[in-house]
């Protein structure tokens, strides 16, 4: 292991290689240059804006294959693949004059790609001011069809995709997957409006790509992108809802230079109790979220490596009946019956660009979660656990023109504790390993077809809530899942999507282990339970 991590290290840094892309940005039509056009490589997280000439240059690049984007207000969004190995790249882009930003680019996938090159369609919800003015970031949700969300108040929802949800849909943060007690839909997710830029949803079986609980979907929150190389911004928003009394303000710095990016954002979002359609007062969904994010992106030239750190503190009040007599009044602040939840989230993504074809992944992430019910003002919480996540992926990527081939790993280990007097969810480990490929083939410009296959082990030991001779449990399960997928573009306007998946979802440790009264009822695990498969036909007409 150790001679392994002196090898990374030593391709990481010690290779000096430096690369240029170059190019003007032109109308197509009246061949005139277009000033303060967009230009983003996704990979490395770099961006910049074309001058009054039209002209934009990128310096310092590894060798690799990149996907650049073009976006132009009034024009039709653009991207092309490049292979940069030695020479200087010189480019002539001609937009297209049109109302529509059609085939956007897409992240929730292994790599960076094009809407209309995707067999699963991904649902984007671009969080720009109409929308951001919602008190909670999850309502936006519910503007893509076969989306919804169950909700215990503004800031309490569960995402819902095709009649699924909890532990039926995958959450992740910048690409990280998370684990927050999504089996009660009285455990939100930390998803908050400061610093996201994006959400994208997948509908339908997606455990090729995220494994375990991916049968109805993936939602992807996507943070805010880095400041255009040679740029310095700062940002201030301020929110009054009269609805709720609420204000929601935030705060941001982020600059970027040729090699290194920051950022940093700071929110505060508090809301009184709302009001329903006939002006009455919903008891106890009033809640405050303090949120605390930044990141660093470091390029050189041969790597690229990328830091997120998120730490929120949320009071979020429970909209149920034994909450009525606790809470009478009208002020701002939780104080009765509410969820104390502190979260702590830390990701790295590294790639490392060994030539213009082949590349090497490396993510970590690491969470913390603590989930404490707040009953009575200073009392002591009867409800305390503490959960701990981490997740890796390595995998290598080879594009040979039209083909490209992705191989690796992915897995988690989570781990909770009670520290609670009341006790309802065992202490549990849960373990996961898997090993996949995923192949993607280009007939033509116009055909493009994907197929994968992974298999995943898991196992997660729990021990007896009550204190007894019984020993912990700990079932094993074992799982294969694959996809056949494709799309198939017919003239200049038409599309035709399918995809065809499996997915599995492994028994989560509520439902294995749970013995207790949860959510006013008394629920008893079933440790033999086998993992739930699903399989699904997707075909579409764009």
């Amino acid at each position: 292991m150790k001679r392994i991590l002196l090898i990374w290290i030593a391709v990481a840094f010690t290779i000096n290689l430096s690369g240029q892309i170059q190019g003007y940005v032109l109308d197509k039509e009246t061949n005139q240059p277009l000033p303060g056009c967009l230009v983003k490589i996704r990979e490395i997280n770099k961006a910049t804006l074309t001058d009054a000439n039209g002209f934009f240059i990128f310096n310092n690049l590894p060798h690799g294959t990149f996907l650049l984007e073009f976006s132009y207000l009034g024009y039709e969004n653009k991207s092309i693949q490049i292979s940069y190995n030695s020479e200087a790249i010189n480019l002539k882009i001609l937009m297209t004059p049109s109302p529509i930003r059609t085939d956007e680019i897409i992240i929730t996938g292994w790599l960076p790609g094009s809407q209309h090159t995707s067999a699963m369609k991904v649902e984007n919800i671009n969080l720009n001011t109409s929308n951001l003015i919602l008190p909670s970031v999850l309502s936006s949700l519910t503007t893509v069809p076969g989306v919804d969300i169950i909700s215990k108040g503004l800031g309490v929802g569960s995402p819902v995709i095709r009649g699924l949800s909890k532990t039926n849909i995958v959450v992740l943060n910048n690409g990280f997957r998370l684990e927050d007690y999504q089996f009660s839909e009285n455990h939100p997710f930390f998803i908050d409006n400061f610093g996201t830029k994006k959400i994208e949803v997948i509908k339908g079986p997606s455990s090729l790509l995220y494994g375990s609980d991916a049968i109805g979907g993936v939602i992807n929150v996507l943070w805010e992108d880095p400041a255009t190389v040679g740029h310095f911004n700062t940002d201030f928003s301020l929110q009054y809802n009269s609805n709720t009394r609420g204000t929601m303000s935030s705060f941001g710095l982020k600059s970027s230079g040729e090699k290194i990016s920051w950022g940093v954002r700071l929110g505060y979002n508090i809301n009184g109790d709302m009001k329903d359609g006939l002006g009455r007062q919903v008891t106890n969904t009033r809640f405050l979220m303090q949120d605390f994010k930044t990141f660093l992106i470091f390029n050189n030239e041969k790597t690229s490596h990328k830091f997120f750190l998120q730490y929120d503190k949320n009071k979020l009040g429970l909209c149920v009946e034994p909450a009525f007599s606790l809470v009478n009044d009208n002020n701002l602040l939780p104080y009765n019956f509410y969820q104390d939840l502190t979260h702590l989230f830390f990701g790295n993504k590294n790639t490392i660009f060994l030539n213009s074809s082949i590349s090497i992944h490396a993510n970590f992430s690491y969470e913390f979660n603590r989930r404490g019910l707040r009953v009575i003002k200073d009392q002591p919480m009867p409800i305390d656990m503490k959960l701990n996540n981490f997740t890796y992926e390595i995998y290598f990527s080879k594009d040979l023109g039209r083909l490209t081939f992705i191989t690796g790993s992915q897995g988690w280990f989570v781990q909770n504790n009670n520290y609670g007097s009341s006790v309802f969810l065992p202490n549990y480990n849960s373990y996961n390993t898997s090993a996949y490929s995923l192949l993607k083939i280009l007939l033509n410009s116009k055909i493009h077809f994907i197929t994968g296959l992974r298999y995943d082990y898991s196992f997660i030991k729990l021990w007896p809530i009550i204190d007894t001779t019984t020993s912990a449990i700990s079932p094993k399960y074992k799982n294969l899942s694959g996809t056949l997928g494709g799309t198939m573009r017919i003239g200049k306007y038409t599309l035709i999507r399918f995809n065809s998946a499996t997915a599995y979802r492994n028994p989560n440790a509520a439902e294995l282990g749970e013995l207790g009264i949860h959510a006013f009822r008394y629920e008893v695990g079933n440790p033999n339970l086998r993992s739930q498969h699903s399989f699904e036909n997707d075909l579409s007409l764009h």
